[in-house]
C-alpha cells in the first residue's frame, strides 16, 4: 500500500489516471460541460502530439457512420469568447472586448462558421432516423454572441437535427451576459437548461476569481433567471479558494438551497498553470497554504448542507433536487453513443473515434480502442456514486483482455466485493442493498481515488494503494 500522491478532484484527471494505467494515448475527447473553473479536460483539449491523430480537411461528415445515429446521440458546440477572463481559467478561449463594432463582427463571422458547419452536414443518412438527446453549449462564455446570432445558430440546429421527446439543450453563461433578450432568445429558441457561473456568492471570493458584481447582485439576478426561466436551472459554486471561511462556503450553500436552483455543481479550486490566479499564488501575491484536511472539511460541510436541503448525488461534484435535473448530456459522455463537435475547439467522438476541431475547416481524428470506450464507461459508472459489481464486471473484462490480463468473470465478482469491503471499513462507502454500496460524505470526497484504486488493484493488484491514506499538505 503506497502512499496517495494527491487528491484526484476531477473526473478528467481520474481519465488521466485510469488512462495511465491503460497505456492508452491522451486523445482529445468529447466536449464536456464545464466546472465554472473548466478544469483542462471539462472542454475539449486541442491536439496532442502522438496518439494517432490525423488533420484532414474533410468535413464532419466524412468521419461519420453512413447510417442514422441511433436513438441517442449528442453535440457540443463551444464558442471560445469571454468579455472577461476568470482569474482560474487557462482554457481554449480568448477574451473578446474592446471596439463594439469590432466585437459584433467577430462574433458574428463565428456564428457562421457554426451555421456553415451544421449546413454541410445536411443530408447525411446520419441525421436521417436517428434522434438528438442533448445539445451543449459551452465555452468560453457562448451568450457572448448576441441574441440574433445566437438565434440563427439555434435555427441552424434545428434545421439540422431531429429532436427526441426529451431532448435536453443547454447554455453555458455568466451572470452578466445573461440579460432578458438573451433569455428570451433562448427561450424561444428551444433552450431548456441553463448552467449559470456563479462561484460564489462571496464578494471577497468574487474579487479573488475576478467575477463581475458582487455577491449580493448575483444572488439578486439568480433569483430573477429562477422566476423567469421555465427550464432546468444549474449553478457552478467553487470551494477551497484562496481566503474562503467556513462561514463562506455555508454562505454559498444556504443560498443555493434558497434559491431553488435545481441541481449545483461544486468543484474545488484548481490552479490551472498560468493562469492568473496561479501566476499570483506563485508570486506570493495571494497566498494560497490549503491541506487536504481542510479542503475535506469544507467539502463534507458543503455536501452536507445540500443533502439537508434535499439534494442528493447525481455525480461526485453535481447534487440536484430529486427528478429536477436530468442532466442527460453527462450521460451521453459517459455513454457508447456519438457526441458531435461544432465550432472551433469543440471535440467529440463517433463508434472507434474521437474528433476534435482545432481550427475551421479541419477535421482532427483519433482512433478510440475498446478498453478506452470500457474505460470511459466504467467512469461513469462510478460517477454516481454507487457501486455494483454487476455493472462493473463487464468493462473490467474489456479493459483487462486488451491488457492482456487474464481475470475470470465468475471469481470479479468477488474480488469487487472483497474491495468494496475494504473501503466500508475506511468509512468511505455504507452498504445500502444487497450487493450495493454507495460512497458515504468522506467517500465522495475521495471518489476519484476510490475509483482509479479499484481498477488498479483489479488491472495490476501490485500497485494497489490506499485512496486516503496520509492526508498530508499537498501543492495547491
Amino acid at each position: 500500500m503506497r502512499e496517495i500522491s494527491r487528491r484526484l478532484r476531477s473526473h478528467h484527471e481520474a481519465q488521466h489516471a485510469i488512462a495511465d494505467l491503460l497505456s492508452i494515448p491522451d486523445h482529445p475527447g468529447p466536449g464536456h460541460p464545464s466546472s465554472g473553473q473548466r478544469p483542462p479536460g471539462h472542454h475539449p483539449r486541442g491536439p496532442v502530439a502522438g496518439g494517432g491523430q490525423r488533420p484532414g480537411r474533410a468535413p464532419l461528415v466524412a468521419h461519420l457512420p453512413g447510417e442514422s445515429g441511433g436513438d441517442s446521440y449528442g453535440a457540443y458546440f463551444h464558442v471560445p469568447f469571454c468579455d472577461r477572463l476568470c482569474s482560474f481559467c487557462n482554457l481554449n478561449r480568448e477574451k473578446i472586448g474592446g471596439d463594439p463594432v469590432r466585437v459584433f463582427s467577430r462574433a458574428r463571422e463565428y456564428a457562421g462558421v457554426i451555421c456553415s458547419q451544421l449546413e454541410e452536414c445536411q443530408g447525411h443518412p446520419f441525421f436521417g432516423e436517428g434522434r438528438v438527446e442533448a445539445l451543449y453549449f459551452g465555452g468560453g462564455t457562448p451568450t457572448v454572441l448576441s441574441p440574433e446570432d445566437f438565434s440563427a445558430v439555434l435555427s441552424s440546429a434545428e434545421e439540422l437535427f431531429r429532436y427526441s421527446s426529451q431532448c435536453e439543450i443547454t447554455v453555458e453563461t455568466t451572470l452578466h451576459n445573461l440579460d432578458g433578450e438573451m433569455l428570451d432568445t433562448l427561450v424561444r429558441g428551444g433552450v431548456n437548461r441553463l448552467s449559470l457561473g456563479v462561484q460564489t456568492f462571496s464578494d471577497q471570493g468574487r474579487k479573488v476569481l475576478a467575477r463581475s458584481g458582487d455577491g449580493e447582485r448575483a444572488f439578486r439576478r439568480v433569483a430573477e433567471i429562477r422566476k423567469n426561466f421555465p427550464g432546468t436551472l444549474s449553478i457552478d459554486l467553487i470551494y477551497s479558494y484562496p481566503g474562503q471561511t467556513l462561514e463562506h462556503l455555508e454562505d454559498d450553500a444556504r443560498r443555493a438551497i434558497d434559491l431553488g436552483v435545481d441541481s449545483v455543481s461544486f468543484y474545488s479550486l484548481m490552479l490551472q498553470k498560468d493562469s492568473p490566479l496561479e501566476k499570483s499564488v506563485r508570486a506570493g501575491a495571494i497566498s494560497f497554504d490549503r491541506t487536504l484536511e481542510t479542503e475535506e472539511k469544507l467539502h463534507r460541510r458543503f455536501l452536507s448542507l445540500l443533502y439537508g436541503g434535499g439534494y442528493e448525488l447525481r455525480e461526485l461534484t453535481k447534487v440536484v433536487l430529486p427528478g429536477r435535473d436530468a442532466y442527460r448530456y453527462i450521460d451521453l459522455m459517459y455513454g457508447a453513443g456519438s457526441v458531435l463537435p461544432f465550432g472551433t475547439g469543440a471535440g467529440g467522438r463517433v463508434p472507434g473515434k474521437c474528433l476534435m476541431r482545432p481550427q475551421p475547416g479541419m477535421v482532427m481524428v483519433a482512433p478510440r480502442s475498446e478498453a478506452e470506450e470500457a474505460a470511459n464507461r466504467l467512469l461513469g459508472t462510478l460517477q454516481r456514486g454507487i457501486y455494483r459489481p454487476e455493472e462493473l464486471v463487464p468493462e473490467i473484462l474489456i479493459m483487462a483482455r486488451t491488457g492482456g490480463l487474464s481475470l475470470e468473470k465468475s471469481q470479479l465478482g468477488g474480488i469487487i466485493r472483497k474491495h468494496i469491503e475494504r473501503y466500508r471499513s475506511e468509512g468511505l462507502m455504507d452498504a445500502v442493498a444487497p450487493g450495493e454500496a454507495r460512497l458515504t460524505e468522506r467517500g465522495v470526497f475521495w471518489g476519484n481515488n476510490i475509483a482509479v484504486d479499484l481498477l488498479r488493484a483489479l488491472l495490476s493488484p501490485e500497485a494497489s494503494f490506499n485512496p486516503t491514506q496520509k492526508k498530508r499538505k499537498e501543492k495547491p
